[in-house]
This record gives structure tokens, C-alpha cells and sequence, in this order.
């Protein structure tokens, strides 16, 4: 298995952290969910001996600083992934988005749609949870996640299952509490930037094949994914009975399943 390699591109107020591995034809650009990092993917490395991997640390996450202002949003995030595959030399890929890395990935393809050759989302999204609630209910959620002790505690009911192992469950524990500012932490809660936008009337990616791959909590679909992916598929019974990071839980299945639908073609 290749080495990942660390580099650094520059974007707007502050460079953007990113991981490559692998030199293959195809390129997965892999994007991590909320207060978490490129490190999310560590099983998926495996994947570098077919596949060339770009692993993202978005603005304020893992290794990437947090913004001097401390404001974030989805066209942010996206145009940082923009510029790590400039950095990279890279014009073609395939984006992997986990979670609220979903959204991001949306987002890209939005704005860089001739870029994007498909689309994988793992347990993820169109709108996240909080475009759903009441200023009241994120001002309730933002109280619970705001101090390390709590958001450990909310970790466990969120992000496990029977099939979760306790080393992962620490690990991601360990990760979600550390690895992103606080700032980023609370502004996905409270800032309706980081939701999705209205869709402009006749805006669709008919051509671009993509697959929502989720436990049965994250199978709902927001009537305007599908009106704007029209190709877009669904798997709610792999991972049924899993976890939110199923692909920590079992990653030689998931990496395998991820081989099977590149290998099957646009």
C-alpha cells in the first residue's frame, strides 16, 4: 500500500491541507463530514493500489487553520477542494463525500460540474439535519455540542451501532472532539450558509452517475436531490444494522464495494 504524501495549496485567507496516495488512472477525491479530517479515511488507503486518493482537510479541520473570521459555507469548502486539485494537477474525478462531506461534494459539482465524473455518498445528505430546524432548536443543538465534554457524550446515540467496535467508536470520538475549530463546530450548526441553496429552475446533472450508499437512518431523500441528480441511486441495505462510519466498522467490505461500482462503469 502507497504512502500518503502531505501537501498544502493555497485558498483565499489560508492554506487547505491534503493527503495523496496512489498514481492510478482514476482519481477519488475523498471528503470528510463534520469535525472531522482527512484521517476519517485511513482504512480506505488500501484503495491506493488501484486508485490515486486526495484526502481533504477542509478549512478548519485536521490540518487545515481555521479562518481568521470565522464564518464558513458550503461555496467555501467547495472552492478549497478546487484548490487542492489544482495544486494536484488534477481536471477529472470522482468525489467521495461522507456525511456533512456530502453536501461539500454537492456543492463542488455545482460549481464545478465539468470536473466531476461521479459522485459517491457514504451515510450523507442533501440538506443537513439543521436546515430542518427552528432558530430555537439550533440555538438548543449548538448548547449541546458546544463543549468538548457534551459533544463526547452525544457521540456515542449519533455515530454507533451494534455493529460498531468500542476501538472505533474511540477513535472517532477522539477525532470529532479534536480535530475541528470550534468555530466550525458551532457555524454548521447556526449558519444557514452552510445549507444547501435554492436550485436554479433548470439546474440538473443528467450525466453524472451517483450513489448515496447509507444505513437505513440516513435513506431519506430530499425531493430536490433526485431533481437534481437524476441518476442517483440508492443502497440502504449494505450497511442497514451499521454505524454512521460503517466504512471504519468493516473498511475491506467497503473498499470492495467501492471497487465494484467504479469498475461497473458510468
Amino acid at each position: 500500500m502507497p504512502d500518503a504524501q502531505s501537501h498544502f495549496a493555497q485558498h483565499q485567507n489560508g492554506d487547505v491541507h491534503y493527503e495523496t496516495a496512489g498514481t492510478g488512472n482514476t482519481t477519488l477525491v475523498l471528503i470528510h463530514g463534520w469535525c472531522c479530517s482527512a484521517r476519517v479515511w485511513e482504512h480506505q488507503l488500501p484503495l491506493a493500489d488501484k486508485y490515486r486518493l486526495i484526502l481533504v482537510d477542509l478549512p478548519g479541520h485536521g490540518r487545515s487553520p481555521a479562518r481568521a473570521d470565522g464564518t464558513y459555507s458550503l461555496e467555501q469548502s467547495a472552492n478549497a477542494v478546487r484548490a487542492v486539485l489544482d495544486h494536484a494537477g488534477v481536471s477529472r474525478v470522482t468525489l467521495v463525500g461522507h456525511s456533512m462531506g456530502g453536501t461539500v461534494c454537492t456543492m463542488f459539482l455545482r460549481l464545478h460540474a465539468s470536473l466531476v465524473e461521479r459522485v459517491l455518498y457514504i451515510d450523507s445528505f442533501f440538506r443537513a439535519p439543521e436546515a430542518y430546524l427552528t432558530q430555537a432548536e439550533r440555538q438548543a443543538k449548538r448548547a449541546l455540542v458546544s463543549s468538548d465534554t457534551n459533544l463526547a457524550r452525544l457521540l456515542p446515540a449519533f455515530c454507533c451501532s451494534p455493529h460498531t467496535p468500542p476501538s472505533v467508536l474511540a477513535a472517532v470520538i477522539q477525532m470529532m472532539v479534536n480535530d475541528a475549530s470550534t468555530d466550525v463546530r458551532l457555524g454548521t450548526v447556526m449558519q444557514d450558509a452552510w445549507h444547501a441553496h435554492a436550485l436554479g429552475r433548470d439546474e440538473c446533472y443528467p450525466d453524472i452517475p451517483a450513489l448515496h450508499i447509507c444505513t437505513e437512518k440516513y435513506s431519506f431523500v430530499d425531493v430536490d436531490w433526485p431533481r437534481l441528480l437524476p441518476r442517483l441511486e440508492m443502497d440502504s441495505s449494505s450497511w442497514r444494522d451499521h454505524g454512521h462510519f460503517f466504512f471504519q466498522e468493516d473498511p475491506e467490505r467497503f473498499n470492495l464495494q467501492v471497487e465494484k461500482v467504479l469498475s461497473s462503469g458510468p
